[in-house]
């Protein structure tokens, strides 16, 4: 075999990786998006290019972007509910209440009709300047007895780190304060880490401060702000449903987030508790 030959193979092989890769991103996985499962295995993934991103507000009102889990054809997953509808409802009424408090400005990483990609949804929080991010799932499992709250934060090693986990921190404690279960162990508050190795999911809880090289969830790896994915509770679980998943559940869950954001931001702006929540 020549060397032209072999360049050109090479080269081939190189632009169908790249296909299988965005073929991949692009579709639906039952729980979360097929483009986190394969986050951590595509090396070439890289963050939105920051040229485009308006730049984070230092002072009030602050954008806040909202990432309702799934959408368009892809109704998450599928047991006593379906998934979207407790993320459709959830980020809604967040929508509303922030939009009622002149410190914020929110806005929704998609529309009920589209599915965009992990990277879409950060890039569209981005190009806002967004000062928060977001996104809101709910939790399935094989045995209906699981339940509780779970709130994923960005892992050790990245530059939004500690942030990304200090929101995580007010946010469950917040749910807490508000009579969620929350999951996992005692010290690490509900808090996890998720990393993928290729078509596995590893989770840790946010006790555990290694630094791994493996991609987290897309949505919050591609964000230029602070960011956090929550599980709300099980839909698998007809007692997590009622009291979380239902439209009431959903305003609970709404108001925790909502006070854990005002909380977030006091330090830099004591005008935030000029107006009572």
């Amino acid at each position: 075999m020549n060397k032209y030959k072999a360049k050109k193979i090479i080269t081939i092989v190189f632009s169908a990786v790249l296909f299988i890769c965005a073929g991949f991103g692009a579709a639906a996985d039952s729980g979360l998006y097929t483009a986190e499962l394969f986050g951590g295995m595509i090396a070439c993934r890289t963050n939105p290019d920051i040229s485009v991103a308006a730049p984070a507000a230092e002072n009030a009102p602050y954008v806040i972007a909202i990432d309702p889990g799934h959408g368009g054809m892809d109704t998450g997953a599928q047991r006593l509910m379906d998934e979207v509808d407790i993320c459709d409802k959830t980020a809604g009424y967040l929508y509303r209440m922030l939009e009622n408090d002149e410190n914020f400005t929110p806005m929704l990483t998609r529309d009920t009709d589209s599915f965009p990609s992990p990277k879409e949804r950060a890039a569209a929080a981005n190009s806002r300047g967004a000062s928060l991010l977001i996104s809101i799932h709910a939790n399935s499992d094989s045995h209906s007895s699981s339940s509780g709250f779970e709130c994923y934060a960005l892992p050790p090693g990245r530059q939004l780190h500690s942030r990304s986990l200090k929101l995580a921190g007010l946010i469950s404690s917040h749910m807490q304060q508000a009579g969620r279960k929350i999951r996992g162990e005692a010290e690490a508050c509900g808090i996890k880490y998720a990393y993928y190795f290729g078509s596995d999911k590893k989770i840790v809880p946010s006790t555990d401060s290694k630094i791994r090289s493996r991609k987290t969830f897309g949505v919050l790896e591609n964000a230029l702000c602070p960011a956090v994915l929550v599980e709300q509770c099980f839909i698998t679980n007809s007692a997590d449903i009622a009291a979380w998943g239902s439209d009431e559940g959903c305003r609970k869950a709404t108001r925790a987030y909502y006070r854990a954001i005002k909380e977030y931001f006091m330090a830099n702006n004591q005008k935030f508790f000029q107006k009572k929540y």
